[in-house]
């Protein structure tokens, strides 16, 4: 097994399992570009499996989920139910209203960060933006993000500096479970937050879906 046929090891546990509704999510790119051709072989398996599958690409920001969160989501059915519709229009909801009441201090090691963070404008969105103004080059520190109060929290992974615009901190355990809609009294077993939370479906965008597949499918 590969991360390349992942999707369709899945697909094969629908095989052995055959529900009535199947709900996947993956990266928007998915769908974009040379990866086109891997979309149609997943979407011909699971006709071959018996299944209608649409093909959604939705954006959390839209879904009340404080971050903007682009994903493709892939929803089939074997009970020839009439075609999904998904159309969510949340208002979106910017970082400054999901803030923790204190970010995180950074280590004596960062001292860089700390220097650059110190000339940050309501503009920068990255630590990248900074290094481009001081130094011209603009290749360094672009997975770095400064999180503007006002704006959206770009899409939270599971790895890099999260920075708050706010303190001039980093975000805490709790800004993440925010952005990330996890509930407040999530257990995260000892886990680094920002790495579970990076690698998962933010829950609201997963209640929004669920909520219309009940509604428009099971519920009749």
């Amino acid at each position: 097994q590969t991360l390349d046929d992942l999707f369709f090891v899945f697909l094969d546990t629908v095989a052995k399992l055959q529900p009535k509704i199947v709900i996947a999510e993956n990266v928007v790119g998915l769908v974009k570009g040379n990866a086109k051709g891997y979309v149609n072989q997943i979407v011909n398996r699971f006709r071959e499996l018996g299944y209608d599958v649409q093909i959604f690409s939705l954006n959390a920001a839209h879904m009340d989920v404080p971050q903007a969160r682009h994903r493709v989501f892939f929803i089939a059915n074997n009970q020839n139910y009439p075609k999904l519709k998904l159309n969510f229009n949340y208002d979106p909801i910017p970082f400054g209203e999901v803030r923790s009441e204190k970010g995180v201090e950074f280590s004596t090691d960062d001292a860089l960060f700390i220097k650059m963070l110190s000339e940050a404008k309501t503009t920068d969105k990255k630590i990248g933006d900074i290094a481009e103004r001081m130094t011209g080059d603009k290749s360094k520190y672009f997975t770095s993000m400064i999180l503007q109060d006002n704006l959206v929290a770009p899409t939270i992974t599971s790895g890099g500096t999260v920075m708050r615009f706010y303190d001039k901190l980093r975000c805490s355990d709790q800004d993440f479970t925010n952005i990330q809609s996890f509930p407040q009294d999530y257990d995260y077993c000892g886990n680094n937050v920002q790495y579970v939370t990076g690698m998962s479906v933010p829950p609201n965008m997963m209640a929004n879906i669920a909520q219309e597949v009940y509604d428009q499918w099971m519920k009749k």
